[in-house]
């Protein structure tokens, strides 16, 4: 099941998901960390722990996205968001919810992307302050690698928590060609 993107050194400090932080070092790799959480999340079946089992799944799906492995990813982050649903955790199930947007952006599959962004965009709206202490979702780092993207993505949450509404791409595009003078 493991193929050769898995062998890759991961490239970042840290993944967090579910208000925790999982330590990725750069001499680990996704093959071992993968290992890890496959081991973490037989653990909490076996204890019955479904909380933990909720954060092993985000976890290994955040490392299987990290690791290129997106389907893998996207299984994961399924199971995820059902027993966080089921135990009402909504925060977990935003950031898995976003970081699965994420996986189905990079398979290619806008519309399930798009849909999933605007379900965490509803439980954001419901999150209020909160929204500033729960962790960036760990996959938004492959779509905005960048301080920049990340400062104006956690800037969006504060609007959508305001309730400020957002403009679709289709009006900013009118508004734009509105101002150019460009009229239809």
């Amino acid at each position: 099941m493991l193929d050769e993107h898995q062998d890759k050194k991961i490239e970042v400090d840290s993944m967090e998901t579910h208000g925790t932080q999982t330590a990725v070092k750069d001499n680990i790799t996704a093959e071992t960390k993968i290992n890890d959480l496959q081991q973490e999340l037989a653990d909490a079946r076996s204890r019955g722990d479904r909380p933990a089992e909720a954060k092993a799944l985000a976890d290994l799906g955040t490392a299987y996205g990290w690791g290129g492995e997106y389907a893998l990813a996207i299984s994961c982050l399924e199971e995820s968001i059902a027993i966080a649903r089921e135990l009402g955790n909504k925060e977990a199930e935003w950031t898995a919810l976003w970081n699965l947007g994420v996986a189905y952006d990079r398979c290619g599959q806008r519309e399930k992307e798009v849909a999933l962004f605007t379900e965490a965009e509803e439980i954001t709206k419901g999150l209020g302050d909160a929204v500033d202490t729960i962790p960036e979702p760990s996959l938004l780092k492959i779509q905005f690698p960048s301080e920049l993207g990340s400062k104006l993505w956690r800037s969006r949450q504060k609007i959508i928590v305001s309730g400020i509404p957002l403009l679709t791409s289709e009006e900013v595009a009118q508004e734009l060609n509105e101002r150019r003078g460009i009229r239809g």
